[in-house]
C-alpha cells in the first residue's frame, strides 16, 4: 500500500519519533541506575552506551516505518513500551516487527541525522551510565558538559567525511570507539574522520 504522506512528512515525523523516543531511552536508564539498589553490573550495562546500542539501531529502523495512520508520539509510546520498559512487553507492535533477514530503506532520516542522532543517544547513555560509579575511580571531569559538547562537535565536524560503504550506525559505532568522553586517550581514531 503507497504511503499517503508525503517524503517531508514522513521524515518529520520520523525525526520527532526519535527526539521522543531519545528521551525515553534515556529515562529508562537513569531510572534503571537509581531504582537498581544491587547496582546488579549486567542491568546497569545493559542501559550504558554501548548497551543500548541495540535498541538505538531499532529506534533509527522504526523511524521509517511508522504507519501513516499513527502519530510521532503514537509510535514513540509504543516503540518505548517495548524497548525501554524494565517489564518488556512480549506484544511486539505489528509495524516494527522483524522477520528474519530484511532489507530496510532508511531513507526517512538522512545519513547524516542517523549517524548524528545515534552517536548523541549513545553518548548520553554513558554519561549517564558512568554517573552511577564511584567518582574518584572514574574522573567525573571527563563525563560532564564539557566532554558531551566536545564528542557532539566532533560528530558534526565528521559526519560528512563518513565513507559512503559504511553505515551510520557502523560509523557511530567506530566514532565512539575514540571519540566517546573518556575514551580518546585509548583507542586510535578511525581513518576517515581524520580528514
Amino acid at each position: 500500500m503507497a504511503s499517503i504522506l508525503t517524503v517531508e512528512e514522513r521524515r518529520a515525523k520520523a525525526r520527532g519519533f526519535l527526539w521522543i523516543v531519545q528521551a525515553g531511552l534515556l529515562a529508562e536508564a537513569g531510572r534503571v541506575r537509581r531504582t537498581d539498589p544491587s547496582k546488579d553490573p549486567q542491568k546497569v550495562a545493559e542501559y550504558s552506551g554501548s548497551g543500548m546500542f541495540i535498541r538505538i539501531d531499532e529506534a533509527v529502523r522504526a523511524a521509517g516505518r511508522i504507519p501513516d495512520d499513527m502519530t510521532a508520539a503514537e509510535a514513540a509510546k509504543a516503540f518505548c513500551a517495548f524497548y525501554a520498559g524494565s517489564e518488556r512487553s512480549r506484544d511486539v507492535p505489528h509495524w516494527f516487527v522483524r522477520y528474519g533477514q530484511e532489507q530496510h530503506d532508511y531513507s526517512a532520516v538522512s545519513r547524516t541525522d542517523r549517524f548524528l542522532w545515534t552517536v548523541q543517544t549513545a553518548a548520553l547513555a554513558d554519561i549517564e551510565n558512568q554517573a552511577g560509579w564511584d567518582a574518584k575511580d572514574r574522573k567525573p571531569e571527563r563525563f560532564g558538559p564539557q566532554a558531551i559538547v566536545e564528542t557532539m562537535a566532533q560528530a558534526v565536524r565528521v559526519a560528512a567525511l563518513i565513507p559512503n560503504e559504511i553505515d551510520a550506525t557502523a560509523a557511530a559505532s567506530e566514532f565512539l570507539d575514540f571519540y566517546a568522553p573518556g575514551m580518546g586517550e585509548r583507542r586510535t581514531p578511525p581513518k576517515w574522520c581524520r580528514g
